[in-house]
């Protein structure tokens, strides 16, 4: 976990005397705890460089600030604790919090800052769900994970292996018929007796071995089920459970071919580095399946928000290593005066986008459409000379009204088709991640401009 090391200073009427060996903090992220001079915790706090982050307590303006002054005249000794990234202390302030419930600190007391997987293992036939609070009901909780969406998308995975239900007691409770879910082969649907209790007690023990990381058990426990199931002749049950096998089975191998701090999950059932784990498989499936060089780090996706061509404007937003990177995210007030016309507004966006050589060019470039944007895209790279991004285009699922949550499809150059994702699929909806991401910056500033052009006319 790191090193802790303790530092005594003094503090002065008016003045905070920045105690020397403070020099020697470490540049590096972690956790500071402020404790009194019985040592008790008064405040616990994060940071990405634990030197410079100190060092502010004992700042000028921090004279000035009377909160500050109220708890450094509390203060008799610092420690700290370093981790490897910045996330890795945020995960780690929260534990710390949680643990130490210190004086002065406001947030994360509650228990619900981060998510959790929740399986409510206190239910006759257990759903899984994810949320902010820990309560002692009896339920089974498994994190925490700094990303909501990672934490669905973990979720949603486990209803496709495993068929746990996702709805609500309530939802439970006043079912007369199977859901959707039951349809498409998602859930067992015990809402209405179609399996009994003592199998979905299996699929729950099964989930449970799965966020435990004791994936050896699992599937030992998986070939045992099979065996019964085809001595019985139930041989429709034996294939699904071999289909699942061989569905963890790859997982794992996926996860196998990575160094061991880069895998999924631990025993415990967390990612030791949060949503970096499962962003480590999801550009490997980007680099297999938009057949790139190397796994992406930083995308970038470019949207036209228009009416009729009034007040058009392009924005632009980047994704570093599956978080959105805001200091990158870009605006361009489109100033063609001609019809409006799609395809010229993101040439215009592009050719003033990479013209300017000391941003830093991503890995691959996605626009908000279809072939036609695309070739555009192709053709604004290929005449700045541009040989190391790769474009790629999403739409919306021809014939639906509206963008869909885990539906997209992906268009490559040079190929007529959209790509195939399974529905739902983690790497589809990193994309379509970062495709409503860019359409909600492209709309925010378009209202901005259409409302102040209204005020002015």
């Amino acid at each position: 976990m790191g090193r802790t090391l303790q530092y005594e200073f003094s503090y002065a009427k008016g003045v905070l005397a920045m105690p020397l060996d403070i020099k020697s903090f470490p540049q590096s992220p972690g956790v500071y705890l402020m404790k009194d001079k019985k040592g008790a915790i008064l405040y616990i706090g994060k940071a990405k460089n634990l030197k410079k982050r100190v060092a502010q307590y004992f700042g000028r303006e921090a004279c000035t600030r009377y909160q500050i002054k109220f708890l450094m005249e509390r203060v008799a000794a610092i420690e700290y604790v370093q981790t490897e990234t910045e996330k890795e202390a945020i995960l780690l302030e929260f534990k710390f919090i949680q643990e130490h419930l210190p004086k002065y600190n406001i947030d994360l007391k509650d228990n619900k800052t981060f998510m959790r997987i929740k399986i409510t293992t206190n239910h006759a036939f257990p759903g899984i769900c994810v949320t902010r609070r820990v309560k002692d009901d009896g339920a089974t909780y498994f994190g925490p994970y700094v990303s909501a969406q990672i934490c669905r998308d973990v979720v949603d995975q486990l209803a496709k292996f495993f068929r746990i239900r996702t709805c609500s007691d309530r939802e439970f409770l006043n079912r007369s018929r199977p859901s959707i879910q039951y349809d498409i082969g998602r859930c067992t649907a015990p809402c209405v007796g179609q399996v009994s209790k003592e199998e979905y007690a299996e699929q729950v023990r099964d989930a449970i071995l799965f966020l435990k990381g004791r994936n050896r058990e699992l599937i030992d426990h998986l070939r045992e089920r099979m065996k019964r199931a085809s001595e019985k002749t139930n041989y429709e049950a034996a294939a699904r459970l071999r289909d699942l096998i061989k569905g963890i089975k790859g997982m794992l191998e996926k996860q196998n071919v990575m160094s061991p701090d880069e895998r999924m999950f631990e025993r415990d059932g967390t990612r030791p580095s949060s949503e970096d784990k499962l962003y480590n498989l999801i550009a490997q499936r980007l680099k297999t399946k938009l057949h790139l060089k190397s796994r992406p780090h930083l995308i970038e996706c470019v949207d036209i928000s228009n009416i009729q061509g009034t007040v058009a404007n392009g924005a632009i937003v980047s994704f570093l290593d599956g978080a959105p990177s805001k200091s990158r995210y870009r605006l361009f007030n489109i100033t063609r005066e001609e019809a409006p016309n799609d395809y010229a507004m993101m040439a215009e966006v592009l050719e003033r986008r990479f013209k300017h050589e000391e941003w830093q060019r991503p890995d691959v470039l996605m626009v908000d459409g279809g072939r036609g944007q695309l070739s555009i895209a192709c053709k604004i790279l290929r005449d700045l000379d541009i040989n190391d991004v790769s474009a790629i285009g999403i739409a919306k699922v021809k014939g639906s009204h509206k963008k869909s949550s885990d539906m997209a499809q992906v268009f490559l150059p040079n190929r007529v088709n959209p790509l195939r994702f399974k529905r739902g699929e983690a790497a589809l909806l990193y994309l379509i991640r970062i495709r409503d991401e860019a359409h909600r910056f492209a709309i925010k500033h378009y209202r901005k401009r259409h409302s102040k052009k209204l005020l002015t006319t």
